[in-house]
């Protein structure tokens, strides 16, 4: 596909273990800086009864039809009972499980629209190197100026991990980022940063560097757009694994955030690096 436009306890670090008693990536927001952070914990995901009500999560399996933003307070939400990721626990880890047929979310709209800079966390376990969106912003990058999307899989010429983003240019395969591995399943923390002005995308996986983007992306901020996560546009290239959490924020994060947050992200998954 071109284009989309081991079960550990924790991470073992000194570091990693002062970041489980108090870090937050609240710390990264400030005022008038959009985005989320998604938690998928009992606290901050919800089912819905057959009379519509929206009530706490509280076994392995139960469906997730809102999943309210840590930080903002964003509801990223399915109504479909069918399509709805399922919420899982196991081993101190919560995750939610999408199936690669037919799940996918979506917020309302959240408005990048004051900045042309992005970071995007998150922890996943990709299930196999199909070419799937783990998060999207708009419905389709290929349509709408100022979006971004996560890829999972092969996508742009890479195996594990691919991310674009772009202004009024799409810039394609030459402003993708991203990184390769031949294993698969695999648990991973992503951390990603967009630069619409700068023509610039990065990824580093479990703290390593990938690839960057450096194709021209245009002029022009982020957009006002819903944000998908599990499918383009909640109908299409499904994402097949685990979200261990995500963090969406309109900024550019430093490289001590990106290190806190990779740490941070590492005992939510339980990965080691």
């Amino acid at each position: 596909m071109r284009n989309l436009g081991s079960n550990l306890s924790g991470f073992r670090s000194p570091f990693g273990r002062l970041l489980a008693g108090g870090f937050s990536p609240a710390s990264l927001f400030g005022p008038g800086i959009a985005g989320d952070e998604w938690r998928p914990e009992r606290e901050w995901c919800y089912t819905r009864t057959v009379g519509g009500l929206f009530e706490p999560v509280t076994t392995t399996g139960d469906f997730v039809a809102r999943h309210t933003g840590a930080v903002n307070g964003i509801n990223d939400e399915q109504l479909s009972f069918s399509k709805r990721p399922s919420y899982n626990e196991g081993g101190g880890l919560s995750w939610l499980a999408y199936d690669g047929i037919d799940d996918g979310t979506a917020t309302a709209g959240i408005d990048f629209s004051g900045t042309d800079k992005m970071s995007v966390f998150a922890g996943v376990r990709r299930i196999d190197a199909t070419g799937r969106i783990i998060m999207e912003l708009s419905p389709s990058i290929n349509a709408n100026a100022g979006s971004f999307y996560l890829a999972s899989g092969t996508d742009a010429g890479f195996t594990a991990y691919s991310t674009l983003s772009r202004g009024s240019v799409n810039p394609g395969g030459s402003g993708a980022a991203g990184f390769s591995s031949a294993t698969n399943p695999s648990t991973d923390v992503v951390s990603v940063t967009h630069d619409i002005s700068g023509d610039l995308s990065t990824m580093r996986v479990n703290g390593v560097a990938g690839t960057s983007g450096t194709g021209e992306k245009g002029a022009g901020n982020f957009g006002n757009y819903s944000l998908f996560t599990g499918a383009r546009n909640a109908s299409s290239i499904f994402f097949n694994g685990r979200n261990y959490g995500r963090t969406v924020i309109g900024k550019l994060a430093s490289a001590p955030e990106i290190a806190a947050m990779e740490a941070y992200y590492a005992l939510k998954s339980g990965v080691t690096f």
